[in-house]
């Protein structure tokens, strides 16, 4: 928590740079913060998820959710601008400490030891690279957006983007989390795994394909009724945006497995080459507009997760 906090305050000038806002250095370093949050629940988390008691987890996001919203709204209409953005991720953090800490006994140790650390290290570095590479493939296509085409390109595509993905990311995530601890019950009986494993990706498939396509299909009906019809020209990327919750879904499922079957090596492998075709398609496509973006993320998610 402490390397990611230092890490995020390090890289917040140079970003700030690339941008050409100098307002933009402090507010990243202050949300460095939520990196030293983590620790004082992320045990008490994963101990509640490995009993799959689902329901805590839910609970915690349900609730850091409305708060984090209610802190939004009221920060913005006192005209705090990003730092309502900021403070209400800041803040709403500790709601996992009391909740976690509630409904689990775990505690730490009264004495620091090294133990076990070889194997901590070993399989959660590999970890810690898949989500860092995940987190900046998330990202990337935004930062190129903001610094080549500008600002309100990226606005719509962002619209676009969590309009068409945020639900289906949930749902996608929802799903992983409650895999994971049935992949790690079978890892031992390699048929029941291989069972496990294809009716896990069968029935994500049929959540999230439905969700897809009643998305796509409604998009021209529902965004101009509930956003406006300032958003109608995103349309066309919320769409492509759309499908690629599906090749997503194949990808955060066989993480779940290659994670559950201790092969996490094979998935940071993979994940950086990934990431380095994502980048190189998307330096193509930002030339061309945020529409040409767009069918880059779709195109190279759909070659490159199912290989």
């Amino acid at each position: 928590g402490i390397i990611l906090f230092l890490a995020q305050c390090i890289v917040a000038y140079p970003i700030s740079q690339f941008f050409r806002n100098d307002q933009l250095t402090l507010p990243i370093c202050l949300l460095a913060l939520i990196y030293l949050i983590f620790p004082f629940f992320l045990v008490q988390s994963s101990l509640i998820e490995r009993e799959n008691r689902l329901k805590i987890t839910a609970l915690c996001s349900a609730a850091q959710a409305i708060l984090s919203n209610i802190i939004l709204v009221v920060l913005a209409l006192l005209g705090m601008g990003v730092w309502a953005v900021v403070w209400s991720m800041v803040l709403t953090y500790p709601v996992w400490i009391f909740i976690s800490h509630s409904n689990h006994s775990w505690r730490p140790p009264k004495f620091f030891t090294l133990h076990g650390w070889q194997g901590i290290v070993s399989y959660g570095s590999k970890l810690m690279g898949v989500e860092l590479l995940s987190k900046l493939r998330m990202y990337l296509d935004y930062l190129l957006i903001g610094r080549f085409i500008g600002i309100e390109a990226l606005g719509i595509y962002f619209f676009a983007f969590n309009a068409g993905l945020g639900i289906s990311q949930s749902v996608i995530y929802s799903i992983s989390v409650a895999l994971f601890p049935h992949l790690c019950a079978e890892r031992d009986n390699q048929s029941q795994l291989k069972k496990q494993f294809f009716n896990s990706l069968k029935t994500s498939l049929l959540i999230v394909t439905p969700l897809v396509l009643l998305q796509t299909t409604l998009a021209p009906f529902y965004v101009p009724v509930v956003f406006g019809q300032r958003w109608v020209e995103a349309i066309p990327i919320l769409v492509l945006i759309c499908f690629s919750a599906l090749p997503i879904t194949i990808s955060r499922v066989t993480s779940q497995l290659l994670q559950a079957v201790n092969k996490t090596k094979i998935d940071f492998y993979w994940n950086i080459i990934f990431t380095i075709l994502f980048a190189a398609a998307l330096l193509l496509a930002v030339q061309n507009g945020i529409f040409a973006v767009a069918v880059a993320v779709l195109a190279t998610q759909a070659i490159a997760i199912p290989i």
